[in-house]
């Protein structure tokens, strides 16, 4: 039992684990960034909802806090070096762990917003309503399809039930109450409204990437077997 348990030690601890797992992660990033240019977005979203990546995540994790303790415990007798190293090591250690933690237990939404819509959370006390939107787009210039889609950052102006305001912006995420928010996507989001016999038996907002023109997006209606191409 001894030797199987320090066996399973070794191999978690080991250098070739660290290659291994460097190399299927690039493995993975190159390969997705090819085919869908999200990969590290799809990275966060598999260790919050995939058990596989999950499992990987923490033999990596696991993997690497070994091989620093092993590190650290060879700087016993090296008082100097252990003190100059250990900040470094707990960062990686700290930086790892909290990471896995904040994606597995934090709480999220995507709204989709316009002008005066009010925006109410599950989690957060406060209720904020969108007072103003300053498009990302520049006024009176022709658009080609080889124009860049947005000039600057698109910004949205937020109020609470306060009186606070807050300008939220595309990145970083900015703190409005308890909630970090920032502009996922930007664009035209017309209204839908389908009928029958004048009852009316869909109705909302669609975000759609039109721009720049030329541009064609299509949407479906659910529970009908109906995609529309705009």
């Amino acid at each position: 039992m001894k030797t199987v348990l320090k066996n399973i030690y070794n191999l978690l601890g080991s250098k070739a684990l660290t290659f291994w797992m460097i190399g299927l992660f690039i493995f993975y990033y190159l390969t997705v960034a090819v085919w869908s240019k999200e990969a590290f977005g799809r990275f966060i979203q598999y260790i919050s909802s995939n058990n596989l990546a999950r499992a990987l995540y923490i033999i990596f994790f696991v993997n690497v806090t070994l091989r620093i303790i092993k590190s650290l415990y060879g700087l016993k007798n090296r008082p100097g070096r252990l003190l100059l190293r250990l900040p470094l090591f707990l960062g990686i250690v700290l930086f790892l762990f909290s990471s896995f933690m904040s994606v597995n237990t934090r709480q999220f939404k995507w709204e989709l917003l316009g002008e005066g819509d009010l925006l109410v959370l599950p989690w957060e006390s406060l209720k904020f309503r969108v007072v103003r939107i300053e498009s990302a787009l520049k006024r009176d210039l022709l658009r080609m399809d080889d124009s860049l889609l947005f000039d600057y950052e698109p910004f949205i102006t937020l109020i609470d039930t306060g009186g606070r305001q807050y300008r939220i912006g595309a990145f970083p995420p900015k703190k409005a109450g308890t909630t970090y928010m920032h502009i996922l996507n930007f664009g035209l989001a017309p209204g839908v409204e389908l009928k029958r016999d004048g009852k009316t038996l869909l109705k909302g907002e669609v975000a759609l990437r039109l721009v720049p023109f030329g541009s064609v997006d299509s949407f479906e209606l659910k529970g009908y077997n109906y995609t529309v191409y705009v």
